[in-house]
């Protein structure tokens, strides 16, 4: 089977993005991608979202805020407690059976220092992140996870649908099912690949992730 294209970093409008989840769907199969994961901020993907009637792949995940910075947590059907570091929700998912990718490794203010990294051991690191302001961000994830020898993701990090698919992981599997993309990130079968988002898709997407989060509105 070809390689598939699964952004593995995507939020709706029940954390801090603009659109919901039938817009961010929609829009990614206009990208021709085969899947995307909902990592919405400390929220869980709906179970009653996750289908693969029509091919197209919802891998159920968060964006776990830890103590250290933030990492997806993909692949569980629970939350984490509150305020843990990254090693003790590395740990935490570990015995869940998922799968945790830290996110945006470089940006100031959102990630834990690289010893932190190689003590928590997750199994990849997001290196092509496209709402990073700074591409010089996504070259210093790619030197960590280089050298603490981690396999490599890729994701929008969308907080509006029109950006979801700038960047996506190609992602090696023998079968199209959700269980099989979390086997492939957890034995390094993963590659990122797109780029960033454009400068004004950059700009809306964290302006309109800031007012959301401010008016603390939330979808239901």
């Amino acid at each position: 089977m070809p390689f598939l294209k699964i952004d593995l970093h995507v939020h709706s409008n029940r954390s801090d993005s603009q659109s919901t989840i039938q817009e961010v769907v929609s829009n990614a199969k206009e990208k021709d991608l085969d899947g995307i994961a909902l990592t919405d901020h400390m929220r869980m993907t709906p179970l009653g979202l996750v289908s693969e009637t029509d091919s197209f792949l919802i891998v159920p995940g968060m964006e776990v805020e830890t103590t250290d910075g933030h990492v997806l947590v993909l692949g569980i059907r629970k939350m984490p407690k509150n305020n843990l570091s990254l090693v003790e929700v590395v740990s935490w998912a570990r015995r869940e059976e998922g799968v945790t990718v830290v996110a945006h490794p470089a940006v100031p203010g959102f990630t834990a220092p690289e010893e932190i990294i190689e003590r928590a051991q997750p199994d990849a690191i997001e290196t092509m992140n496209a709402l990073v302001p700074f591409e010089m961000y996504n070259q210093r994830g790619r030197r960590i996870a280089e050298r603490l020898m981690l396999p490599q993701t890729g994701g929008s990090d969308s907080h509006r649908s029109k950006t979801v698919g700038d960047a996506y992981t190609l992602v090696d599997v023998a079968h199209r099912t959700a269980d099989d993309v979390i086997s492939a990130i957890k034995e390094g079968r993963v590659q990122p690949a797109g780029g960033r988002s454009s400068l004004a898709n950059r700009l809306l997407s964290i302006l309109g992730g800031l007012s959301t989060r401010v008016s603390g509105r939330e979808a239901v």
